[in-house]
């Protein structure tokens, strides 16, 4: 039960001479409640504003970092790579890094 139902039971069981006491007393609560209502929901905005910049600010920083990785991708050259004959007969051109996809060894294409 809110204290507010609380309260207008208990103005109606007083007598009749203390009912405008309780009635002034709980319009004093209420005003209490209002007042303390509004600092709440002010402060819950700004926790809520503030709390939305910081998930646009980590948006942000994220979507950077991943641009950066992709010009950074885009900037590596080829690098031929050698690795040993399965006879050990010698090294062979096997696979090439940083380049196009599938562009990788004779095995890998027939695979």
């Amino acid at each position: 039960m809110s204290y507010d139902l609380a309260l207008d039971g208990l103005a109606g069981a007083m007598r009749k001479v203390e009912a405008p006491g309780v009635e002034a007393f709980a319009a004093r609560l209420r005003a209490d409640q209002e007042a303390g209502n509004q600092t709440l929901a002010a402060v819950l905005e700004e926790v809520h504003a503030g709390a939305l910049a910081d998930r646009l600010r980590a948006l942000v920083a994220s979507a950077e970092r991943l641009a950066h990785e992709a010009e950074i991708d885009e900037e590596e050259p080829e690098v031929a790579a050698t690795v040993p004959s399965a006879d050990g007969a010698g090294d062979q051109s096997a696979a090439r890094v940083g380049g196009e996809p599938g562009a990788g060894a004779p095995e890998e294409a027939a695979a």
